[in-house]
């Protein structure tokens, strides 16, 4: 890994004139698109060296494997040793995120739900401030 490192460290930041010029197609080459999402990365400093080298890292340091432990709900969070689980925050499926075994959405809709309780009340002046009068700025 060390020798991508040094490579994409050495490599040479290109004027993004000159890569438009020499290649009038880059943005064909440089975007990606899924439904309606558009990846527009032809207005970068990347070159097709460097983007080889950028994915020969991904494979290096795993991240598909990661990526699939983290949806797994396996403990990828070494610090704690626990799952991440941001991909649950927004999981609005209806179907179970596992970690060791258990769904963790009730608790995460649950809290959720009072979250979206609390804002609905600061919102509509249910929740006020120690003085009875309603919220007007949030920081």
């Amino acid at each position: 890994m060390s020798d991508i490192w040094t490579q994409l460290k050495a490599a040479p930041i290109p004027d993004m004139r000159a890569l438009f010029a020499a290649s009038p197609d880059r943005f064909a080459a440089f975007s990606a698109s899924l439904d309606d999402l558009l990846l527009d990365y032809s207005k970068t400093n990347l070159t097709t060296e460097t983007l080889a080298l950028l994915l020969q890292l991904v494979e290096t340091v795993q991240v598909t494997q990661k990526r699939d432990a983290m949806f797994a709900g396996r403990r990828i969070n070494t610090t704690e040793d626990r799952a991440v689980l941001h991909t649950a925050l927004r999981n609005r499926s209806g179907q179970p995120v596992l970690t060791d075994g258990k769904d963790v959405m009730p608790g995460i809709n649950d809290t959720l739900a009072a979250m979206f309780a609390f804002a609905h009340g600061i919102r509509t002046g249910q929740i006020t401030a120690a003085n009875n009068a309603a919220f007007t700025d949030v920081i």
